[in-house]
């Protein structure tokens, strides 16, 4: 193993390779420079194997001496060097990429050889890990479902290329922001609700809803999945979430069609301005068309008998004026040569969420029928 010993202090020097050269069991191969600059020089070169690092060097002091060496050669374990009283920037420097540190004067061969030995080992499992969430996270980033992963302050802590095109932006500008910014308006809320259900169980959850986004509705098949530490506790959770809109409208179109066609009342449904959204089976059948036919057309003499229509624009534009149900109204009696008359028909408005008419539902009924 060839280490590489950043040391100005001669005593120093001489008692640290004393000590190596008195281990059996690991072959050491010691180089050593008395200078910030000569070591950067040398880890530059390559081939060092782990850095034995003092904090004061003539060109360099304190935390600096351990960020610059770290920036020559990042991919090699460092082995902080400090005085007693310098013990406070080591455990910093542990804190940001060092493997390990030792107080000069507290350590002798065997915690020098085990400080060396669990720096290479602690590396190792570093790079492995930087290389296994490098390879997660280029499969999340190239994914076509949404990624976004959630810490216990309730801020984004990732979130992929896919999610944040949706939301008109790119992932550096949600990172660090508030889980409710994630999910527009309303739709905040319950997301909130189910995140905490997953923090507080750290049971995964797996939920299907509409979200509305800046430039659509999608409906999303979500995975919650709880990411916990060795203790069991929930630390963050990956939402993957996959775009079921097409398949979520197909089953809504097949429970709408099958509430239409139940039953024999004919139904119409109309937007606001009178206009065919759809019918159902036993509309198609009393006016001959079907009800792609028809969609877009106003509704008016075409489709019903003329005191039918009579009767029914005043309760139209009652319900366009106040946006609310009307009581069901009797057509009259049946004339010669002209489709059979609906005895009764009751309107009802469809609101969206601001409260603005969006449909209205006309229903008839054969009232002799249901006698």
């Amino acid at each position: 193993m060839r280490l590489l010993l950043v040391e100005d202090n001669p005593g120093d020097l001489r008692f640290i390779r004393e000590m190596l050269a008195e281990t059996r069991d690991l072959v050491f191969e010691l180089e050593t420079r008395d200078s910030l600059a000569a070591a950067r020089e040398r880890l530059q070169q390559g081939s060092i194997d782990l850095v034995l690092l003092d904090l004061g060097l003539p060109d360099s002091r304190g935390f600096d001496t351990f960020v610059e060496t770290l920036s020559a050669a990042p991919e090699v374990p460092i082995v902080v060097l400090t005085g007693l009283y310098d013990e406070e920037l080591a455990v910093k420097a542990v804190a940001e990429g060092a493997q390990d540190y030792l107080v000069k004067g507290q350590f002798d061969r065997s915690l020098l050889v085990r400080a060396i030995r669990y720096a290479r080992e602690r590396k190792r499992i570093e790079r492995a890990l930087q290389e296994s969430e490098e390879r997660y996270r280029m499969l999340a980033d190239s994914a076509q479902d949404f990624i976004y992963i959630v810490n216990r302050a309730r801020r984004i802590e990732y979130v992929n290329p896919c999610a944040a095109a949706e939301l008109g932006c790119e992932p550096g500008d949600i990172i660090g922001r508030p889980l409710a910014e994630l999910f527009p308006g309303q739709d905040a809320e319950p997301q909130f609700r189910h995140f905490e259900q997953v923090f507080q169980t750290g049971q995964p959850r797996r939920l299907q809803y509409s979200v509305r986004f800046p430039r659509r509705e999608l409906w999303l098949d979500t995975w919650l999945v709880p990411v916990k530490t060795r203790q069991g506790q929930v630390h963050t959770v990956l939402a993957i979430a996959k775009d079921i809109t097409d398949s979520a409208l197909a089953r809504e179109r097949r429970l709408t069609d099958a509430a239409l066609n139940h039953g024999d009342a004919i139904v119409i449904v109309l937007d606001p301005q009178n206009r065919i959204v759809r019918c159902n089976r036993n509309c198609e059948r009393r006016i001959g068309c079907l009800s792609p036919e028809i969609e877009g057309q106003e509704i008016g003499p075409r489709f019903l008998r003329p005191e039918e229509w009579r009767q029914l624009q005043p309760q139209l534009a009652a319900i366009r004026r106040k946006n609310s149900g009307t009581p069901p109204f009797s057509s009259g009696g049946e004339e010669a040569g002209v489709t059979p008359p609906v005895s009764s028909w009751t309107c009802n408005p469809v609101s969206d969420e601001q409260g603005r008419l969006e449909y209205i539902i006309v229903t008839g009924s054969d009232e002799n029928d249901s006698r």
